[in-house]
């Protein structure tokens, strides 16, 4: 029988905080969604831009020891881990099982912390448990869902809507130089 997750307890914010990084029987194998969907400064690699330090140029190679320099790679790479490496997604949503990879900005962006889901595969934000899952995170965080074109969804609270809203009037006027 399927254990039952409750979202709703891992996701809270002081939840998040006591969370170890990287689980210890989780290990990123052949999955490097990160390589692939993520943003290295230091490295001028941009969102969903294949990294040029992956053997192969392609996201499922840098796994396993492929990535050229692993050993001296940038700060950012060494500490992000995803939410199913640090232990708080069940086993069966490895990102490139599950399609999608979920993190959190630790509240940088907003006055509480943000879940971005990233998409890995094409059209993964549109299966019925991606949705599910997102829908559940939102009841209780914003969530910042990013497809393959770089087109961004955002999900929050009902209680938090009006401070979504002003966000979203506040970058839009500054992007129109407003």
């Amino acid at each position: 029988m399927k254990k039952k997750v409750n979202y709703q307890s891992l996701f809270r914010k002081n939840q998040r905080k006591k969370v170890k990084i990287a689980a210890k029987n989780r290990k990123c194998e052949q999955c490097a969604a990160c390589c692939f969907t993520m943003v290295v400064e230091d490295l001028g690699k941009g969102q969903y831009e294949d990294c040029k330090f992956c053997k192969d140029s392609s996201a499922n190679d840098c796994a396993n020891g492929r990535c050229k320099i692993y050993l001296n790679r940038p700060d950012a790479c060494e500490a992000f881990a995803c939410l199913w490496l640090q232990g708080i997604m069940p086993l069966e949503c490895r990102p490139d099982k599950f399609g999608v990879m979920l993190y959190t900005d630790d509240g940088t962006r907003l006055k509480q912390g943000v879940v971005i889901v990233n998409e890995i595969e094409e059209l993964a934000l549109e299966k019925p448990e991606v949705l599910a899952l997102i829908k559940k995170i939102s009841q209780i965080e914003i969530v910042y869902a990013v497809d393959l074109d770089k087109k961004l969804k955002i999900y929050c609270p009902e209680s938090r809507r009006s401070e979504i809203d002003e966000l979203i009037k506040q970058r839009t006027e500054r992007s129109e130089g407003k």
